[in-house]
Parts: C-alpha cells; structure tokens; sequence
C-alpha cells in the first residue's frame, strides 16, 4: 500500500508539474490569459487552463497504474466536470447550465454505486450525495480566489483521507488519493503565491469534485458508519465548506448577490486585516490541517473522545468567523435598506442589540465544558452510567453559567479590548455560575450522585476557553497591526507607561511605522521586551543605531525625557536623516476662549518646531 502511495503520488507530481509548464506555455501563446479586474485579486495578466494540468497529471497515473473497473468510473466523471470547468473558461456558461451539468455528473456517480451512507434511507442519501457532490464543487470554485489557495487546501484534505486509506482502505483509494495529492502539489508549485498560471475553473471544479467522489467513495470503504461517517468527512473538508458558508451569509446580510464574484472570502479578509497574502493562505492551510487531524481523530478515537476535539475545532472556527466578519470590506459595510432581505435584517439587528451570538457561542463552550469535565473525571465505563446525570443537568448548567455572566457584566465587553478587569469579570462569573448550578441541581436533584470535582473542572475550563476566545481579538489585532505592509523603521524612547501606550497607537495602525525595537536609559529594562517588543539599550545604543542608518524615526514616548537628551539627539537626527516625534497626552478644554492658549491633545509633535507652533498630527 506506502509503494502504491509513493508510487502513484511522485508520478502524478511529475507528471503535473510538466503539464503546467506545457499547458502555461500554451495558454501564453493563444492569449488565454485572466486579465487584471477590480473584482479579483491578482494584480498582472496570468495563464489560464491549469485545471488541465491537475486533470492530467491524476488521470494518466491512476489509469495506467490502477485496475480501470476501479478507477474507471472516477476518472471518467472528473474529466466530464473538468470539460464542463474548461468550457465555462473559454465561454462563460450561465450559472444554470453550470449547476445542470454538474448535477448530471453526480447522478452518474449515484449511477455507478457510489452514495454516502449517513442516514440509511437510499432517497436521502441519494439526495443527500447530489448535494455534497455538487456543493463541493461550487465551494472550491469560490475558495479558488488567492495564488495556491484551492489547490494547498484540496491537496491538505486529501492527505488525511490518504492517511484514512493507507489503514484501512483499498489500494485503488490509495493510489487516487496519493495521485490527487501529488498532482495538486506539483501544480501549487506554480500557483503559490505569486502564480504564474491560474487553474480556472476546470481546475476547482476537478478539485472539489473528485475529492468530494473520492471522500464518498473511502468513506465507504473504510466503513465508517452513524455519527462517524458524517463528522469525518465534514470535518476533513471544513475550510471549503465554511468559506463558502460565509461569504453566502455575509453577502446576503449586505444584500449582495451571492453568484457575483467579489473580495469578500476569508483570504481577503485577512489581508485586509493586515496579514500579507501569503500569510492569509498559509493561515487557512493551517486551519484545513486542524480539520484534518479533527475528521482523523473522529475515526481513530472513539466517538466520547472525539467529539471533545471537533467541538474545539469547530467553537474555533466560529471564533475565526466571528473575527472575519468584522473587517470591512464593502464601501460602507452597508446596503441600502431596500436591497437587503428581510432575514438579514432582523439577524444584523438582533445581533447588534442583544448579544446574541456571544450568548449562542458561550452556550456551546458551556456545554463542551461541562462535557469534557465529565470525560476527564470519570473512565469510559463510568461515564457510561453518569452519562444521564450529564443530559439531567446540562440545562441547569447552561442556564446559571449564562445568567451569571450576564449578572456580572461579562456580556458588556467588548472583545477586542479584552483585558485583566474583563478576566476578572470573567472568573467571577464562572465562580458564580458553579456555586448556583451545585445549589439549583441539589435543589431539583439533592445533588444524588453527582461529583463536587465536575463543577470545579466545569469551571476552571469554562473560564479558560471563554477567556481564551475574548483575548483572541485583541491578539489577532495586534498581530495583524505588525504585520501590514512595507513600513518606516523606528524606535521608541522610553519604555515606561507612555512607551506602550506609543507601541499601541502605531499597532491600531494610526501611524504608517514599524516599531523595531525601544531604547530606555534605565538600566533595569534594558535587554528585556516590551510586548514582544526588545529593548535595545540606553541613548548610546540609539546614537549607534542613527550612525549606522539601521532606523527612519524615533518616537519619544514621555514628556520626562530630559531637554539635555534631546540636545543630543536632535542633531544626531538631522545629520542621518531621521524623523524625531514626541507623543503628548493631554486633555482638550472645549469650553476655553479663542484666546487660550491651544491646549496638548494626544498626538505627535516635530521636535524640530518650537512648542508653540507645534501642529499635533495624531493621524500621521
């Protein structure tokens, strides 16, 4: 079976790898090229037709090495999908004829026996599999919109079903799978981050189809079955299936048409977020390899044990939603109120009012909280008998964990300033909630075999994962702040109070700077960080660093650093060419006269200038 693997995926990397370059030559020659548009994200003209490639470089290897009754059926309704792809790339298609050709495709899969088995009635598993044949198709045409997306995240999912069946698969799964992986990378070696050949969509229609034939087919064969056999393949798949659900979702709440192209996928919303583009994909890799070790865990583990994993997966996942969606990314963020549904409409509302998908997602940590606290104080065959305690109590948990929180204030936050006194909001409400669920539950039940320790666990991990998700936003914003774009270089004088409060103010993005590094004369904090952030020395090592030319700018954070300091490094400034800010704070008396003198407000003065004229540029 690993020879069949290795065998199948090298030759199908070759094999690929060849064909992108004849196949990208081609498309150059007959101009076959996606020229640059404001809807899309590739900024210089690229050769199309790459899907041919992938078709190519999976095709021949499966044939050639497989028994064709095995293989045959796959292969041939790929290359169908593909030629409908190649002809929507060479003569756009109306999206109706698309989806009734794609929807022919999966009935001939249905023809050939292969069905998902997830609820045992042959209609609506038949039902079911036209949808998920032709959903994943149309989810990895969506995903297909950033260098080496759609080609990192197909081949990512079919690494972990290639794990799947290299256990307990057969060997035709095998090598179909190993060929898909190796003709998706040896593809993605052009198409990464900056591509030089774009898949069209023959190629995301082959991706997502065939992996969605090849996922139904090994699931089969693998034998997975109830639960199992629906969370695996969902989970391995995830990434595609949540950008599309997204982008679905937040086009509709603008009012915006879903089949209209845009810069609106979760790639885009990290960059614009401030991640660099090849960040953003490696991002979402990261995400489809936490969903493929999720669907694994759901088949090597047992059910009880998986479910803890998947639920973090996917509480994630909604977190990461929930961070997306907050980046702007349509003029104004808004559409005129006739152009969006009704539904739409009350969901925006109710959600900007109430807080109501903090408390939805709060509700689902609670419960997985309180679950894992069971799985973590009692065996498997225990578990078992306090299983019904579990389903008895879970609504009592629920309720006081979520009212608590409410009582104490943890629902007026907001989460991208999260900080200690919201943390100590939090851990006061987790305490509470434990004292009334024992009380409510020993008054409903008087507490007849249930474990004091579950409560405690309950509590202790209901605090770290909500704490944990809140803190998300705030680290995921700064993060994101050092990581935009090419930017000044500049240090920082003084590393005190004021120091991070000028460390934050350039990470919010208000300044176009990059903080390499603070300089502060005492000793104490010298060869320490700030945030992350080193300090380099005192007002020598700062000299040093102006006569070697390694900063733009120096930003002096306190109003304490002493005249004859800054005698000494103006000069040194002008003689390199460096800027030299200071950031002020003080408070604006709206109701002084004309004639007062102008008051300091938070901002950046020009060293240079005397203090009287000074012009304050928070906005620099």
């Amino acid at each position: 079976m690993r020879d069949t693997a290795l065998l199948g995926f090298a030759a199908a990397f070759a094999l690929s790898l060849v064909s992108t370059l004849v196949v990208r030559t081609l498309a150059r020659r007959l101009g076959l090229v996606a020229q640059p548009r404001a809807d899309r994200w590739h900024r210089r003209p690229t050769a199309l037709l790459g899907g041919i490639a992938i078709a190519v470089g999976f095709s021949v290897p499966v044939l050639a090495l497989g028994s064709l009754h095995e293989v045959g059926p796959v292969v041939a309704l790929a290359l169908l999908v593909t030629g409908l792809g190649l002809a929507d790339d060479l003569r756009r298609l109306n999206p109706a004829a698309k989806l009734v050709f794609q929807a022919i495709a999966a009935a001939g899969a249905l023809f050939v026996g292969y069905r998902l088995g997830w609820t045992g009635s042959l209609t609506i598993d038949s039902l079911l599999t036209l949808l998920w044949l032709v959903g994943l198709a149309n989810a990895f045409n969506l995903l297909d919109n950033m260098d080496g997306l759609a080609a990192g995240v197909a081949g990512i999912g079919a690494s972990a079903y290639l794990v799947l069946a290299l256990m307990h698969g057969t060997a035709a799964d095998v090598l179909m799978l190993a060929a898909y992986t190796g003709a998706t990378c040896g593809f993605l070696v052009f198409n990464f981050q900056p591509a030089s050949i774009f898949m069209g969509d023959a190629g995301s229609f082959f991706l997502g189809f065939t992996l969605a034939l090849l996922a139904v087919r090994s699931g089969a064969d693998l034998g997975a079955a109830g639960t199992s056999a629906i969370v695996i393949p969902l989970a391995i798949l995830s990434v595609p299936i949540f950008d599309t659900t997204f982008v679905t979702f937040v086009r509709s709440l603008a009012g915006r048409r879903i089949s209209v192209g845009g810069r609106d996928h979760s790639s885009h919303r990290l960059v614009a977020l401030g991640l660099p583009e090849r960040r953003a994909v490696l991002v979402l890799y990261g995400f489809a390899g936490l969903a493929g070790a999720a669907g694994l865990s759901a088949y090597y583990l047992d059910l009880s044990h998986a479910n803890i994993l998947v639920g973090l997966f996917l509480a994630g996942l909604t977190l990461f939603g929930l961070h997306l969606a907050q980046v702007r990314v349509y003029e104004g963020d808004t559409a005129p109120p006739e152009h969006r549904g009704t539904v739409a409409v009350v969901l925006k509302a109710v959600n900007s009012r109430t807080r109501l998908l903090d408390v939805l997602l709060d509700i689902c940590v609670v419960t997985l909280a309180y679950y894992t606290a069971y799985r973590i104080r009692f065996d498997d065959v225990k578990f078992v008998e306090f299983f019904p305690l579990f389903l008895r109590s879970l609504p009592i948990v629920v309720a006081t964990t979520i009212t608590s929180l409410w009582w104490t204030g943890a629902y007026r936050g907001i989460w991208r300033y999260f900080g200690a006194q919201d943390a100590i909001v939090l851990l006061k409400g987790t305490a509470l909630a434990a004292i009334c669920s024992v009380t409510a539950i020993s008054y409903f039940f008087r507490f007849e075999g249930y474990s004091r320790a579950v409560f405690a666990i309950c509590g202790a991990l209901t605090f770290a994962l909500l704490s944990a998700g809140r803190a998300s936003f705030r680290f995921v914003h700064e993060l994101a702040g050092n990581s935009r774009g090419a930017r000044r270089r500049v240090v920082i004088y003084g590393a005190g109070d004021a120091g991070l409060a000028v460390l934050r103010e350039t990470r919010a993005d208000r300044i176009a700077v990059q903080v390499v590094g603070f300089v502060d004369d005492d000793p104490a904090t010298q060869a320490r960080s700030v945030q992350g952030v080193r300090v380099i020395g005192g007002l020598d090592a700062l000299l040093e660093l102006l006569r070697h030319r390694e900063v733009e700018g120096v930003l002096v954070s306190s109003a304490g650093i002493g005249a004859d300091r800054l005698d000494v490094l103006r000069p040194a400034c002008r003689e390199s060419g460096v800027f030299l800010l200071r950031f002020r704070w003080g408070f604006q008396n709206l109701l002084a006269g004309e004639r007062q003198p102008a008051p300091v407000v938070v901002g950046f003065d020009d060293q240079d200038q005397p203090e009287d004229e000074v012009t304050v540029a928070p906005g620099w």
